[in-house]
């Protein structure tokens, strides 16, 4: 049975291998398509955008809109990693 996700208000489930597989694919599909458009000193910007817009859409999903505020306003200069960490110890509140 899968987990109650109440932060993002969806069902979660663990990940299936094929989904992991699948995640790993789409990994290296975007290393390899940004290295055929960037050039070498470029990359690290390409990188940084994608985890931008990753933590962009991470808050944009967020269920609850007080959290999203809260998880918002730490800046910009947070990791998708503590955006989630702020998120959950939000939620346990």
């Amino acid at each position: 049975m899968p987990a109650k996700c109440s932060v993002l208000g969806k069902e979660k489930a663990k990940a299936s291998p094929h989904e992991e597989v699948g995640k790993t694919r789409c990994r290296q599909t975007l290393r390899e398509a940004a290295r055929c458009v960037c050039k070498t000193e470029e990359i690290m910007g390409a990188v940084e955008l994608i985890n931008h817009l990753g933590k962009a859409c991470f808050i944009q999903g967020l269920h609850n809109e007080r959290i999203q505020t809260i998880v918002h306003s730490r800046g910009e200069s947070i990791l998708l990693s503590q955006a989630i960490e702020i998120s959950l110890e939000e939620e346990g509140e």
